[in-house]
This record gives C-alpha cells, structure tokens and sequence, in this order.
C-alpha cells in the first residue's frame, strides 16, 4: 500500500471538505431559528461532505487491489483521521500565532486540543 498515496489524498479530501463545502454551504441563507442545532447548512455540509469524501475515498481505493480491500480501507480511514486531525491543530496554531504574535498565547491554546 501506498502510505504517500494515502496522506496526499487525506490532506487534499481535508481541505476540499473545510473549505470549498464550507464555502458552498455558506452559499445557504442562514436560518431564522438560532436556537435550533440542525439548520438547513448543517445539513447540506454533512450531505455535501459525506458526497466528498465519498469521492476521494473511491478515487483513492479504486486503483489498488480488491484482495485487500477492507485493510486498506481501514488504513486509509485511520490516516485520513490523523490527517484531519493534524492539520486542525497545526491550522489553530498557525491561526492564534498569526493573530497574537505571541508564543505565550499559543501555550494557553495547545491544551484544548486535547480530548
């Protein structure tokens, strides 16, 4: 399997999800009700992001061998996870660092990254 593959694919599925279905949802008018959870752009971010990442994951596991299609489905969700989830926290560091100019701020942030 290839590992290198399977960041790059992650990492541009990430981004296309955080940003360019973002974009799109806020295309949506936002709703009346502000107390309500579920509006109509959570909705069509979930629906939008489900249908991406559907994509990239077919793109991604239609070019390997179907003799282990459920390990490298596994892998490649395991890596997308830690993917997402890296680019969250060097994105928030990058952010606060960007927006303070100070490394003490970014200390006071690093721990609500955690669970």
């Amino acid at each position: 399997m290839n590992i290198e593959r399977s960041i790059l694919i992650s990492f541009l599925g990430n981004y296309v999800t955080n940003n360019v279905v973002a974009a799109l949802v806020a295309l949506i008018p936002a709703s009346a009700a502000a107390a309500s959870v579920i509006t109509p752009q959570y909705i069509a971010y979930v629906v939008f992001a489900a249908i991406v990442i559907g994509i990239f994951a077919w793109w991604h596991l239609s070019s390997l061998p179907r003799s282990n299609a459920l390990m490298t489905g596994v892998v490649f969700g395991i890596v997308g996870f830690a993917i997402a989830l890296l680019t969250a926290f060097i994105t928030g560091i990058s952010g606060v660092l960007a927006q303070t100019g100070s490394l003490a701020q970014v200390a006071t942030v690093i721990p609500n990254f955690g669970p």
